[in-house]
């Protein structure tokens, strides 16, 4: 009888680059408010590369981003806030995943 199961988040249950850079592209039409698909495409680029798949430091991120633009952004530690508590809803589960992870939630417990 199966007694656990560990699963590694990002990349396991998620795509967490396809969920990082629809935060990106977000934040930069919405918050930012860039129109020029070409200065939005430069800038996912950048930011793709400053997160390193998670592995880079967010702050390096936002610090970057308010290099760039210095009128848009606040304060870093804000904007790093911010990711935290928007960067959840850009996560979507694979249907398959999802079917995985409920059919594991109906087996009997030991």
């Amino acid at each position: 009888m199966i007694q656990a199961v560990l699963f590694d988040l990002d990349n396991t249950l998620y795509d967490r680059e396809e969920a990082f850079m629809a935060w990106a592209d977000d934040f930069l039409r919405n918050d930012l408010k860039l129109s020029d698909d070409a200065e939005i495409a430069a800038t996912l680029q950048t930011l793709r590369s400053l997160d390193a798949d998670g592995y880079g430091s967010k702050a390096a991120v936002f610090k970057r981003l308010r290099f760039l633009f210095p009128d848009h952004p606040p304060a870093v530690d804000l904007t790093l806030a911010r990711f935290f508590e928007r960067f959840t809803s850009f996560i979507h589960l694979e249907p398959d995943t999802e079917a995985l992870l409920e059919r594991l939630n109906r087996l009997p417990l030991p």
